[in-house]
């Protein structure tokens, strides 16, 4: 209860400052004081100010909160009243709800621990960003880590870190994302929009509230861009509003600077063709996309300066020009004719939902609902939304060759694979705003008679509902070598040199090749090895066993065991923890391995 009152204290101060002086629309203001925070503790994170940062920002929502209650007390009864109640009061509804579908979550998939976990769990032990000195995957050093330091900010806030935490964190940046529909002015028929949002991100990318994948985070965010800027006035005020979500669009993953410069060149257009818009204002408002434009390409650059001095490894795609000519070889090559067919037949006929839906019904949806849309526009907001279809198309086109190069090129489809390699899910992080803007904008004109209060109620139970079937078939799918890898991760721990950071290799047998990853995460700040240890050939597999202080094997096979007989002491069965211990000389001989059973 108290992480959610210290959450609703710390996010209102945030939310209300930008309301009250910044003039932003309070519906606009969650997704703005996010963007903000993120940023502003990426640029002190590179700085390795990352600790002072947090604690300050804890201390300004605070401040700002008790300066926005002392506002509302003197107005309580005028009609300055700072923030508008039932939008507010919404907002600390999502708050809880954010708070309580993921309370008492565990991992639940094996992406949570190789990314997200290990480095909350590391910035929460250190600190600070991780260097090149670390057990971390060296790759997954230079993924941005706008998400990651947002839940080291609740770990700050809460005083505590968990999972748990970590979805709850998660779940603030979705909530303010989902708030942009919000009006006080309309407000039963805009609640139906959040809900309608909430039930098509939940179809197109699953459980949202019990997540820690990013994808869903993209589309969502970028949908709210688009959202703010085309259900208001272009004006200055508006573009200064949406220029924050669509710069942290790139700290959530590198990707989203592709979806950033759309957005902004979508921006840029409907603001250099627009004809009523005084030539002023149009002025500012190009400035300050460009500057948003300058601002994104800043953070990629220090981004990109911080993985080169830390000696962090890219991610290695194999793309350059003789494998992009090598790909488009539609005629003469077989494996790249099979990969064209896996993947054509993956953005027509494949599942593009939950329902299993194919891409083919909601792309001929798409196009049925802007044809409704357009036919009741007038001419100059016809021209503006055809513009952005025209754009949104020609990217979505590019997209789409973008992600046959990513299946072919990069994941082998045709030649290692008979099918398509998680291509709903890098699809949907563009086709999911489409569609979740689109189906809006046309509730937006055809819903426009009053709303009762049981189709309101109807869409709100509709909504827990899911989010509630959601969450049990979360633990359902729980990892079932969740509870075997914490309960020798605690043994473990228990048996090995406090104060120091040992070195612990892991000798999985078959039930669980993640197991390194799992241990790594579980006993931070000790190092596990995860990358499989080698077991090809004996003299290096001892070799190997020299450079760790412990090492667990997990029922290794009978060849390893063999080879560990003779400097084994008490024999185990299938699982067995040592102490390694070295004696002798310096050479690298058996002779001087012992290996000393723990448990």
């Amino acid at each position: 209860m108290m992480d959610i009152v210290l959450t609703v204290l710390w996010f209102s101060g945030f939310v209300y400052a930008g309301n009250r002086w910044l003039k932003i629309d309070f519906s606009y203001a969650p997704i703005f004081s996010v963007s903000f925070v993120g940023i502003l503790l990426f640029v002190f994170a590179v700085s390795n100010y990352l600790k002072p940062a947090a604690g300050f920002l804890c201390s300004a929502g605070f401040i700002l909160s008790a300066i926005g209650g002392i506002d509302a007390w003197r107005n309580r009864r005028t009609q300055h009243f700072p923030v508008p109640v039932p939008l507010f009061m919404v907002l600390v509804l999502l708050i809880i709800l954010s708070f309580l579908v993921p309370l008492g979550m565990k991992f639940t998939v094996i992406d949570d621990y190789v990314y997200w976990g290990i480095i909350g769990k590391y910035l929460y032990l250190h600190h600070h960003l991780p260097d090149a000195n670390t057990a971390i995957i060296e790759r997954h050093l230079a993924y941005t880590p706008g998400t990651s330091l947002f839940h080291y900010f609740f770990y700050t806030l809460t005083g505590r870190y968990s999972p748990a935490i970590s979805y709850f964190a998660q779940n603030i940046l979705l909530i303010s994302a989902f708030f942009v529909v919000l009006k006080k002015d309309d407000f039963k028929r805009t609640l139906i929009f959040l809900c309608l949002l909430v039930i098509l991100l939940t179809l197109f990318s699953g459980s949202i509230f019990t997540k820690l994948q990013v994808d869903y985070l993209l589309s969502i965010y970028s949908f709210a861009v688009l959202w703010i800027y085309f259900r208001e006035p272009p004006t200055l005020l508006t573009v200064f509003t949406i220029s924050l979500p669509a710069c942290f669009l790139f700290l959530i993953k590198e990707i989203g600077i592709a979806l950033c410069l759309l957005l902004l060149m979508i921006i840029l257009f409907d603001l250099f063709f627009h004809r009523d818009l005084d030539g002023k204002v149009k002025f500012k408002s190009i400035v300050v996309v460009i500057l948003t434009g300058g601002i994104v390409y800043l953070l990629k650059q220090t981004w990109t300066d911080h993985c080169q001095m830390m000696e962090f490894l890219k991610f290695n795609t194999g793309v350059n020009m003789d494998s992009i000519w090598q790909a488009v070889q539609f005629f003469s090559d077989g494996t790249v004719q099979k990969g064209v067919w896996l993947f054509v037949k993956g953005i027509f006929i494949g599942p593009a939902d939950r329902l299993n839906l194919p891409y083919v019904f909601w792309y001929l949806a798409v196009v049925f609902f802007w044809i409704k849309i357009l036919s009741k526009q007038t001419t100059d907001n016809k021209t503006r939304y055809a513009r952005c279809l025209k754009i949104l198309g020609a990217s979505f086109a590019v997209y789409l060759i973008l992600m046959y190069f990513l299946q072919v090129i990069v994941f082998k489809v045709g030649e290692n694979y008979d099918h398509t390699i998680g291509l709903t899910r890098y699809l949907n992080i563009f086709f999911c705003q489409v569609v979740c803007f689109t189906l809006l904008l046309y509730g937006d004109q055809y819903l426009q008679h009053i709303v009762s209060n049981k189709r309101v109620v109807f869409f709100i139970t509709g909504v827990i509902l899911m989010i509630g079937l959601s969450r049990i078939e979360t633990e359902l799918h729980r990892d079932s070598h969740y509870n075997e890898a914490e309960q020798v991760a605690k043994k473990i721990e228990k048996n090995i040199d406090k104060g120091k950071e040992n070195l612990i290799g892991i000798v999985p047998g078959t039930n669980d090749h993640h197991l390194g990853i799992k241990l790594l995460y579980h006993l931070l700040p000790n190092r596990v090895n995860h990358d499989g240890f080698p077991v090809q050939d004996k003299d290096v597999f001892l070799s190997s066993l020299q450079q760790y202080d412990f090492v667990l094997f997990n029922e290794p096979g009978d060849r390893i065991e063999e080879w560990i007989h003779p400097f084994v002491e008490t024999p185990f069965d299938n699982t067995g923890f040592f102490k390694i211990i070295l004696g002798g000389t310096d050479n690298v001989k058996d002779k001087i391995i012992k290996l000393e059973k723990v448990f």
